[in-house]
């Protein structure tokens, strides 16, 4: 017969063990919502890009998030997957902006707005507007948001160049070439203005820091300048 203690003991052990499996069968893994990766992982990946750190991995944001890196890697593919949904959302904003220059106004004052517009998105989201149009996706054709977004984008601008012409503002000809001919020069403007290359002082010559409402509004300036001489030369 078991002494009175030994079978208190061993009932109490029984009950532990069955309370301790209990609560391994009820308790739930941590989980991350869809949306809550997705999102989270772009403004990590957004961070330390404005941190001058392009050469982060997947690894990292996993870790700054919370995941696994099986989990990022399975929901974004790879790294460059990750990167092409920074600029499809950045496209997206993009979009908006362009979107916005055309709702009142004659064509040529869209025009001009578009283009302003188009400063305006590159200095506000300097980091989204590199990764767009700097060449730092490899394979970027594979991304599908990201090129239609992109796209989309563009033929704005072919599309108010053709309502130019259709409503004889401006002369006939290609307006896939024209809308070339002007995203090229804006987009010259911008990398001069986000690279630090529009900080010459107008009276001595010499460099100094603009802030980023001095530098926006000289962009301004000469974008106006610059779209005004392409309206000329296209009538």
């Amino acid at each position: 017969m078991y002494p009175v203690y030994t079978y208190f003991y061993e009932a109490r052990q029984n009950f532990m063990l069955r309370w301790s499996m209990t609560i391994k069968k009820s308790a739930k893994p941590k989980t991350y919502h869809h949306g809550n990766i997705h999102q989270e992982s772009i403004k990590w990946g957004l961070t330390f890009l404005e941190k001058g750190r392009p050469d982060f991995s997947l690894r990292e944001i996993a870790e700054k998030i919370g995941v696994t890196h099986g989990a990022l890697n399975r929901h974004f593919g790879s790294k460059n997957g990750l990167l092409a949904q920074i600029a499809e959302e950045g496209f997206k904003n993009f979009n908006d902006y362009l979107e916005q220059s055309t709702i009142a106004g004659t064509l040529s004052e869209q025009f001009y707005e578009m283009a302003r517009s188009y400063i305006r998105f590159s200095l506000d989201y300097p980091c989204h507007y590199r990764l767009m149009l700097g060449g730092k996706i490899p394979d970027h054709e594979k991304f599908e948001g990201m090129k239609e977004q992109g796209e989309r984008a563009f033929h704005q601008l072919v599309g108010l160049i053709a309502q130019m012409q259709e409503k004889e503002v401006i002369s006939q000809g290609d307006p896939l070439k024209r809308a070339y001919a002007v995203w090229s020069g804006v987009h010259g403007l911008v990398m001069l203005a986000t690279e630090g290359y529009m900080d010459f002082d107008k009276q001595d010559g010499q460099t100094k820091d603009k802030t980023s409402k001095e530098t926006l509004a000289l962009s301004l300036e000469v974008v106006d300048i610059f779209t005004k001489s392409i309206l000329n030369g296209f009538k």
